[in-house]
């Protein structure tokens, strides 16, 4: 199987844009605030590069989790982090190698803010998509015996209903993707979501982003 290379840096300016965009719309009169600047949970945080660049512009208190030893960062799984610890931040950033779902869950569930933003990366990562998590099989009615490669058929299907997960605790007052373009008119193998969610039952049953 070729693997793409786990990269900080993968269509930087798309991932960067989308996230000055709810920074400047949700958070940016926060960021300039003499109390206390917004909190951001940089959930696969590698070398920082991203959020070192948007600080520059809209100053954050950035807690960045990764399982390398990396200066100024967290030494710790994501996910172990994610279940064990409170989660008071206003932005997530969930900028993941593959799928960010269980992530994803992690925030729906415990996140004690009335609104939030998140934003979302999913990855096709290889050659038949990568590994696929059984959270992500469940929340889609697939035996969690599904070859990987199957269940990525069904992606954009599986996508919608995994973002849709938010609908019963959350209100998506907005939501923008940007889709990595490739070369050819071939199928995107990157996703970059951005949502801007308050506290309370939506009225929609399904979202695409």
């Amino acid at each position: 199987m070729t693997i793409m290379p786990k990269t900080d840096n993968t269509y930087f300016v798309g991932k960067l844009a989308l996230r000055e965009y709810f920074l400047q719309k949700y958070h940016f009169e926060k960021c300039f605030a003499a109390a206390r600047r917004p909190l951001v949970l940089d959930a696969y945080h590698g070398q920082g590069l991203l959020w070192q660049e948007l600080c520059k512009k809209y100053p954050c208190k950035v807690i960045g989790l990764d399982v390398k030893p990396i200066k100024g960062t967290l030494k710790i799984s994501n996910l172990v982090y994610m279940r064990h610890f409170d989660l008071p931040y206003e932005i997530i950033d969930l900028d993941a190698y593959g799928e960010p779902w269980q992530a994803w869950d992690c925030v729906l569930q415990k996140s004690p803010q009335s609104a939030i933003t998140v934003f979302l990366t999913q990855c096709w990562v290889g050659i038949g998509g990568g590994a696929v998590s059984h959270l992500w099989k469940s929340w889609c009615g697939l035996p969690l015996a599904t070859p990987n490669w199957l269940a990525w058929r069904a992606r954009d299907y599986m996508r919608q209903v995994a973002l849709s997960r938010c609908l019963s605790k959350w209100k998506v007052i907005e939501a923008k993707q940007v889709m990595e373009k490739n070369v050819l008119g071939s199928p995107s193998r990157h996703w970059y979501i951005g949502l801007r969610l308050v506290r309370g039952p939506n009225n929609a049953t399904d979202l695409s982003a």
